[in-house]
């Protein structure tokens, strides 16, 4: 009877202990959570994108590239407006004079003390710089009408007029190099330096293009692998919650296999987050603002990223950088424009000396006035009768 009722007690007592274990167990398994990512602000649709799109809208939307495109632009315009210098230049003048002199002589030609001119003058000119050996030249026609109440005038009113022609050549200073041929040289040159920093810049704006677009078509594979493998996880979790309410596993493995699952999920946000990050950079560098209509949309790459990669070896490669490359033509034409200044500025040094030849034809033609009365006479009040 004793030796039963040891039996019994023992028996009693594991009971208890297999009760305590299976309940501090209990315990230390959490309970399964459900997973889920949560929706992403401001993204209401989905967007199909291959990189050949990507790369069309970064080139037709770029603020950078449209700067470039405006500083190429205002270098064409300069070399043009460098080029008019050797354009004829058309001015005329113009002004209508009144003069009233006093005289106090009788031989100032009016009995009244004072003579009376009215003049109208015009003076039209061509003027202009040829492109050979620093020469300029100017003609003008210079037309008068001339009224006077002069009592000495024999024409009245009269048109005196003038043709001028003059030129200007250099024989030293300006002769090979002048201001003008040194403007159209660097205004060329900066129009070539414009066009190779318009290179550039699209250069860059490519290569930012295809790294975004890469960089979302990994990001979007990763979350992809993240959330597979929360769901193997979470597979795995299962497995083994079933295994230790089957006395296969202990409890902590479950709790091992859970903080797997949580790591899991945490990559699988981060990976979300990731992703938005590299669809807003791709979205910044191809789009014009956010008031776009892809804006609010998830950007899906179509490009498949089979493509071989050509293997080129590394002399190829850097002669053909040296020759391609927009940043050597900047230096090469750079330094040509400094050489340009140079030239310039030591042509400048050199004394002036020039050969001004001048060609004038003058007219004169207007209405003859009769002379009635003697002027030399007439301011005494006599008759030239009596005088006579």
């Amino acid at each position: 009877m004793r030796i039963q009722s040891l039996i019994s007690i023992a028996l009693m007592a594991l009971a208890v202990t297999c009760g305590a274990a299976a309940q501090e167990q209990a315990t230390l398994v959490p309970p399964v959570r459900p997973f889920r990512l949560p929706p992403r602000i401001g993204v209401f649709a989905e967007a199909q994108i291959s990189l050949q799109q990507a790369l069309s809208m970064a080139l037709a939307n770029n603020k950078d590239i449209q700067a470039s495109r405006i500083d190429r632009d205002e270098a064409d315009y300069n070399l043009i407006g460098a080029q008019g210098l050797f354009d004829p230049l058309a001015s005329a003048t113009g002004q209508w004079q009144k003069q009233i002199i006093p005289v106090a002589s009788s031989l100032g030609g009016s009995a009244t003390g004072a003579v009376l001119t009215k003049i109208w003058q015009t003076d039209p000119a061509v003027s202009g710089s040829l492109p050979w050996f620093g020469g300029t030249y100017r003609t003008d026609f210079n037309s008068q009408r001339t009224f006077t109440n002069n009592t000495f005038a024999t024409l009245n009113p009269q048109f005196p007029s003038s043709l001028n022609f003059q030129y200007v050549q250099p024989l030293w200073r300006g002769l090979r190099y002048d201001s003008n041929r040194h403007s159209i040289d660097v205004a060329r040159k900066n129009r070539s330096l414009t066009a190779e920093q318009f290179r550039q810049r699209v250069m860059s704006v490519v290569q930012q293009i295809e790294q975004a677009y890469w960089e979302l078509v990994y990001t979007y594979n990763n979350l992809q692998v993240q959330l597979e493998a929360v769901g193997i996880a979470r597979q795995q979790d299962e497995s083994n919650r079933r295994q230790e309410q089957q006395g296969l596993q202990a409890a902590i493995d479950v709790v091992a296999a859970q903080t797997q699952l949580a790591n899991f999920e945490l990559n699988a946000y981060s990976a979300q987050a990731a992703l938005t990050r590299a669809e807003n950079t791709l979205k910044t560098l191809m789009l014009t603002d956010r008031t776009s209509p892809m804006w609010t949309s998830a950007l899906i790459p179509m490009t498949p990223d089979t493509a071989a990669v050509p293997v080129i070896p590394l002399a190829d490669a850097v002669a053909e950088a040296l020759a391609s490359r927009p940043e050597t033509a900047e230096i090469q034409i750079s330094g040509e424009i400094n050489q340009s200044d140079t030239r310039f500025l030591r042509e400048q040094t050199k004394p002036q000396v020039d050969l001004v030849g001048s060609y004038t034809r003058a007219g004169l033609a207007g209405s003859q006035v009769i002379q009635t009365v003697n002027p030399f006479t007439s301011s005494f009040g006599l008759n030239p009768s009596v005088c006579s």
